[in-house]
């Protein structure tokens, strides 16, 4: 679909190589954001939109090859279809060495379903979720001006296009200045982790008894409207909290005690969570869709998984410890050492790591990702004969780490995406463990109770690498 210069090419960088390095096609590391839409949307002019968008992100046209990104000679693949049951199986399964890190299906509207979806599939070593809801905004922005309507600047930085040639330096990430802090204190933090960080293993989400399949798109929505978002916000704010923080804690202790109660033997072992943390660095010019993310971990004990507000206040120490710290860009050193090992040692010891048990990511609104401002009205996004009215996504999964969440605020309403595994979609437990956690976020919409004055399980150094 779309062609870039076949002479264009961008060296790997060691967060991009550990993604390719840990994609299978039984577990691959992709994600999908779906947009709504309500209205007549023109096919033919989003086909053109993504395509001239595409140039502005080339890595999404890209291929992998031996030791850099490449130009794909198939495109960007666009499917049409009237159901997203006629997309192949594997659809989501891209092979970042033959196709283009991108895939576009529009799901068109029919009798029975009013919304039109549109579907982008990313291989998350070319993209991560920050770069994706800019590269739709610019799509949707591309749609909208060819139909004749302005579109509202956001800031000269935000609503230039973004500059391919920044590419080069995708790899450096924000890492905060801490005062007094030497080169030395990050070593021994990073050093004292690397031992427990491989040679522990998270819990695994217990599977019990088979039972209904996860259906077509894989995600599993818990919803809250938007009073609830609001007694939510105030909850956290009350507490000392973000939204984000809450919802962590709510997570790590129901996710926690499901596990416990599955394999009561195992009470000694840790649930771990793995985020991904935004470390892109501020620029004049804005970077095309990639990868400027590291990853955080946080640990704890089942056996101290026995309330969420027990466990909120080692969280908002960890949390804090992972943003004025920078904990998160230890990982990418990490695996800038792995790069330095041939592929035959280096893929085994990726694919051996369990350091989660599920990956939880906060995107807010992800409007506010867009570069440029789209009108609003009572329907939604106006974008020329139709309205942008819903979106779904969440990160990928892999071996050990079977859940993926993401909490997104569209339309300032609080939605907890849930991606499970093949393997745990097809449980019965599931079920349990999604009706568990939408009653512990729903209690605290009507209690508040009193936060504990400590987390005994965690401290910054130990459980946030």
């Amino acid at each position: 679909m779309t062609r870039l210069s076949p002479t264009a090419e961008w060296p790997f960088v060691p967060f991009e190589r550990y993604m390719l390095d840990d994609d299978r096609p039984e577990s691959p590391m992709t994600f999908t954001v779906i947009w709504r839409f309500v209205g007549r949307l023109d096919a033919a002019r989003m086909h053109d939109a993504i395509a001239r968008t595409v140039v502005s992100h080339p890595l999404l046209g890209c291929r992998a090859g031996r030791q850099a990104w490449v130009p794909s000679t198939g495109g960007v693949t666009f499917r049409r279809v009237a159901s997203a049951a006629e997309l192949e199986p594997d659809w989501e399964s891209i092979d970042p060495f033959r196709d283009a890190c991108l895939r576009v299906a529009l799901v068109e509207a029919t009798a029975d379903t009013a919304e039109t979806e549109l579907r982008l599939t990313f291989h998350h070593a070319a993209c991560d979720g920050v770069g994706a809801m800019e590269f739709s905004g610019d799509v949707f922005a591309a749609y909208r001006g060819r139909g004749g309507a302005a579109v509202s600047a956001a800031g000269a930085r935000r609503d230039a296009p973004a500059d391919p040639a920044l590419l080069g330096d995708r790899g450096r990430l924000d890492r905060p200045d801490v005062p007094g802090a030497t080169w030395w204190d990050t070593a021994r933090l990073f050093l004292g982790e690397v031992p427990r960080f491989l040679a522990d293993r998270a819990a695994v989400i217990p599977c019990t008894a088979p039972g209904s399949s996860a259906g077509p798109t894989g995600l599993h929505p818990i919803r809250f409207d938007a009073e609830e978002t609001t007694l939510l916000r105030r909850h956290a704010s009350a507490l000392g909290a973000t939204l984000n923080e809450l919802l962590l804690a709510m997570l790590v202790d129901t996710i926690g005690r499901h596990c416990a109660a599955a394999s009561p033997h195992r009470r000694a072992a840790w649930l771990g969570v793995v985020q991904p943390v935004s470390m892109r660095p501020t620029r004049p010019t804005r970077l095309p869709a990639c990868n400027n993310i590291g990853y955080a971990f946080l640990r704890r004990p089942l056996a101290a998984c026995r309330g969420w507000s027990r466990l909120l206040p080692g969280i908002l120490a960890d949390e804090r410890a992972i943003k004025d710290m920078g904990l998160a860009a230890c990982f990418n050193d990490a695996i800038a050492v792995l790069g330095r090992l041939p592929v035959s040692l280096r893929r085994p010891l990726v694919r051996s790591m369990r350091p989660g048990t599920f990956v939880f990511s906060y995107l807010g609104d992800p409007i506010r990702r867009f570069p440029r401002s789209i009108p609003r009205d009572a329907a939604g996004l106006d974008l020329g004969g139709c309205h942008l009215v819903g979106f779904s996504g969440a990160p990928p999964t892999r071996p050990g780490t079977e859940l993926a969440v993401l909490g997104s605020l569209f339309g300032q309403r609080l939605t907890l995406w849930l991606r499970p595994s093949r393997r745990l979609a097809t449980d019965a437990s599931f079920s349990t463990l999604t009706s568990a956690l939408e009653a512990t976020i729903r209690a605290g919409l009507v209690t508040q109770p009193p936060v504990a004055p400590s987390d005994a399980s965690g401290t910054a150094a130990r459980s946030a690498w």
